[in-house]
């Protein structure tokens, strides 16, 4: 579930509301100006919600430039009564995930986050084809703050949550799913790996075999070898045509490169660490009230880069339409 970069923004005097010195909030219903105290009708008149969706939706701005999309079961009138309390009505993880537990109520007190990060494929060096799928792994790696390796996989999976993640051509995206009272943590994790990540020479070496050993099983995949048989028909020195996957071969000068850790953690900073080129969803059983206070403590952390996003609009037409006639393929039949 991702919000697009391009989605309008209306703003509102009246919406407009200064929570801390470094927060400036932007509330307002989905493609309006109203105020959260509108009916619910009104807000899924605006936006194509199945009639068995009962959830509500709130989009935020942070000053920092960072949109998120805040999607509850609790209406807006729930939010006036609720304690905090109901945010750690669980001290520990063991309540939660007793043998006794109920499937159905594990899942109700799940919250689930995507981040979406303007940063793909696309901006791979040409002589090290893959970095940003290198990126991507090592962004779960370790931190100054969080120094042990793979400390977000191995928190999230010990509390029984789940991660993923994923590089396409112009932007990368990371879900995770874990428990409500372990959001917090989670987030924290994460968002100091793009504020001062670690990247160390051996955690750079690890990932790059990792993904030398995902490239060589991806080789008998079907998708995979029709999306590099599209990329080498395209034009020379057309970005499309690097080869986004990445392995040792393609990252070999790159690791060989005693800077390579210091090019990474730039490449973070210029590339990954934009947050008014992010986009957040958050779905989970709390109240805004609680998502929001959550969302305002950790992502105001990351400083608006006032760096300018990728421009990818502008690149050439990948390949010659005149001769490129036509391709078939029937696994998308």
């Amino acid at each position: 579930m991702v919000i697009k970069s391009s989605l309008p923004l209306p703003h509102n005097k009246e919406t407009v509301t200064e929570r801390e010195e470094h927060v400036l909030i932007t509330e307002y219903l989905i493609g309006t100006n109203k105020t959260i105290n509108e009916t619910k009708e009104d807000e899924h008149s605006i936006i194509a919600v199945s009639p068995n969706d009962h959830r509500w939706y709130r989009l935020i701005e942070l000053r920092n430039g960072l949109r998120c999309m805040l999607v509850t079961n609790n209406s807006y009138e729930d939010e006036e009564d609720e304690d905090d309390e109901r945010s750690n009505q669980y001290d520990t993880d063991d309540k939660l995930l007793s043998s006794d537990a109920d499937e159905a109520f594990f899942k109700y007190h799940m919250a689930t986050v995507a981040l979406y990060i303007p940063a793909g494929s696309l901006l791979d060096p040409s002589n090290s084809q893959g970095l940003a799928h290198l990126t991507e792994h090592l962004l779960f790696s370790s931190s100054s703050k969080y120094p042990e390796i793979n400390c977000l996989d191995t928190f999230v999976s010990y509390h029984g949550g789940t991660i993923h993640a994923y590089t396409e051509l112009e932007f990368t995206v990371i879900l995770i799913e874990i428990s409500s009272n372990r959001v917090v943590e989670t987030l924290d994790i994460l968002i100091h790996s793009f504020i001062d990540p670690l990247m160390s020479p051996e955690a750079i070496y690890d990932q790059i075999q990792i993904i030398d050993d995902e490239s060589t099983i991806a080789q008998f995949d079907d998708y995979y070898r029709a999306s590099r048989l599209l990329a080498y028909l395209a034009k020379e020195n057309h970005p499309i045509r690097n080869f986004s996957w990445g392995n040792k071969k393609s990252l070999k000068d790159f690791v060989a490169n005693d800077n390579s850790s210091t090019i990474l953690k730039q490449f973070v900073k210029d590339r990954y660490c934009v947050p008014e080129g992010m986009n957040l969803v958050m779905i989970s059983n709390e109240s805004f009230r609680i998502m929001q206070q959550r969302i305002e403590r950790l992502f105001c952390l990351m400083k608006r880069s006032f760096k300018t996003l990728p421009d990818y609009i502008g690149l050439k037409e990948p390949w010659n339409t005149d001769n490129f006639k036509k391709f078939h393929l029937g696994m998308y039949d």
